[in-house]
């Protein structure tokens, strides 16, 4: 019988609200079709990492936030032959988790996960962090640092400072100098947005920007002409809808690796959702076929 090594967050806010115990009943009910034996370990992100570490599983499942897939996907990009990741979705936009395909229930999504197939997708990194969906420079990253702010501060007069601050950001939108480098050729660019992908932005589902592959072996850099807050407006439109691969007003850069500092102003950028400070220089490589998944995609998507 395989094992399915599952990995809890205990910090995780919806495994806070569900309950160590009810999660676990959940999941060994949903592995049982698949003949998987699981073996449970709950725990803060580094004992967790502890845990994988140790395991020669042939599944690992999580069940945590974006944080949590980023950082258990980080481990087994180091692999060579790593075994099948499925990631639940237990986070708040769980980008990562639909475009795999998966069904936003997670124990749905177990029970596909584990009978599907497996296929190979591609692992990004900015610096030290994982990139398993996009990163994001400018106005977008600053609202998304409010909006961490939000979560954090608990009481009623932080979540209202954190709207009021991010609704400024939003009418000002000023736009930042960047020196970036492409694949080593260096570019200067003006604009309140970059956004950098692994792999490319395709379309927009339900106000979700998403990616049809995810094992083409690249990095998209999208450049706005954005510089005020209607141009801003308008990228944040495209952003929700996928059409930032179409828009007239956005340079699109696919390359293996990027490199992006900002001249004169402070390095703020959301990696998957998580607010990164603190760094003058973000270094981005994509490592082609390092995860192994569930291949839940469509027989027109295949082809």
């Amino acid at each position: 019988m395989s094992e399915a090594l599952v990995l809890v967050n205990e910090q995780s806010g919806r495994v806070l609200s569900d309950g160590v115990a009810r999660i676990e009943k959940d999941v060994t009910s949903a592995l049982r079709s698949s003949g998987a034996m699981p073996r449970f370990v709950t725990g803060k992100v580094p004992a967790l990492l502890d845990a994988l570490q140790a395991s020669n599983a042939d599944a690992v499942i999580t069940v945590g936030g974006d944080g949590t897939i980023g950082a258990v996907a980080g481990a087994l990009a180091e692999r060579d032959d790593p075994p099948r990741f499925v990631p639940l979705p237990f986070g708040t936009a769980n980008l990562f988790t639909r475009d795999l395909g998966l069904p936003l229930d997670p124990m749905k999504a177990l029970e596909e996960g584990m009978a599907a197939p497996a296929r190979r997708i591609d692992y990004a990194r900015a610096n030290d962090h994982p990139l398993l969906h996009s990163a994001v420079f400018g106005t977008f990253a600053e609202i998304a640092e409010e909006r961490e702010e939000m979560r954090k501060g608990g009481g009623l007069g932080a979540v209202l400072g954190a709207a009021v601050e991010g609704a400024r950001r939003l009418l000002t939108a000023e736009p930042v100098a960047y020196h970036l480098e492409i694949d080593g050729q260096p570019l200067e660019a003006e604009t309140n947005v970059v956004f950098v992908t692994n792999n490319a932005i395709t379309g927009g589902q339900r106000g979700v920007p998403v990616r049809d592959r995810l094992d083409a072996g690249e990095l998209v850099v999208y450049v706005s002409d954005s510089l005020g807050p209607l141009g801003f407006m308008k990228r944040v439109i495209e952003a929700v809808t996928g059409g930032f691969d179409e828009s007239d007003g956005i340079i699109r850069h696919v390359c293996r690796s990027a490199c992006v500092t900002a001249r004169g102003a402070a390095l703020i950028y959301s990696a998957d959702g998580e607010v990164v400070e603190d760094e003058d220089a973000v270094r981005f490589d994509i490592c082609p076929g390092r995860l192994s998944v569930p291949d839940l995609r469509s027989g027109e998507r295949k082809r």
